[in-house]
């Protein structure tokens, strides 16, 4: 089974159509004392695979639609939100539910302020130790705490390679790796559903396997 990191699709001379997370549908609690109205989530609970609890009904993203812009299926939004059309979460069917969660969302086209409710977040929730780091091409970077109590240190990938027995015994449809944050992988089955669809949005790049 191949594996792909998916990107948003970028088009040559075309600025890709950016939503937009419209704060005020979402009562955001980081760095905030918490209390019956503050939503305790922050946008990078979703890098690292962290369910969310008590997801409010509401959430909307914002976007300008211009001439000859088409809405993808896979669109590109700020914080990291990954957001599916109800086509590409059909493809993930056949996810269990420790691989996704997902979550309700709206898409407000702000110039025609047409509402679309047929988009989902999907949390990739599905996280697993599968990077082979003696192959893989990464850099060590720090970050200084701040607080006097030194520096931590995090991998910063730069092209995978990913242990191929480790994968055969999982079979994930969809996933994140341990250590690695912000990469979403696919299996071959959804590449295959995503192109027999003509789904929009989608990159796939193989990751090599040892």
């Amino acid at each position: 089974m191949k594996y792909y990191e998916i990107v948003p699709e970028s088009k040559e001379g075309v600025d890709n159509l950016v939503c937009k997370l419209d704060e005020k549908t979402l009562r955001i609690g980081w760095n905030t004392t918490l209390d019956d109205n503050i939503f305790d989530f922050a946008p990078n609970d979703l890098d690292w695979g962290k369910p969310i609890k008590g997801w409010p009904e509401g959430v909307a993203f914002l976007y300008e639609k211009k001439e000859g812009d088409t809405v993808p299926d896979y669109f590109c939004s700020d914080f990291s939100f990954l957001l599916f059309s109800k086509k590409a979460v059909d493809g993930l069917k056949g996810c269990q539910e420790k691989e996704v969660e997902l979550l309700h969302a709206s898409l407000l086209e702000t110039k025609e302020e047409m509402r679309d409710e047929s988009y989902k977040i999907v949390n990739v929730i599905n996280v697993i130790d599968v990077i082979d780091w003696e192959y893989s091409n990464y850099s060590k970077i720090s970050v200084d705490k701040g607080n006097g109590n030194g520096e931590v240190f995090y991998n910063m990938m730069i092209k995978p390679v990913f242990k191929k027995d480790e994968l055969e015994s999982i079979r994930p449809r969809i996933f994140k790796t341990k250590d690695d944050e912000a990469p979403i992988y696919v299996s071959e089955e959804f590449k295959n559903y995503c192109e027999r669809e003509k789904l929009t949005g989608f990159e796939f790049y193989e990751i090599k396997q040892r």
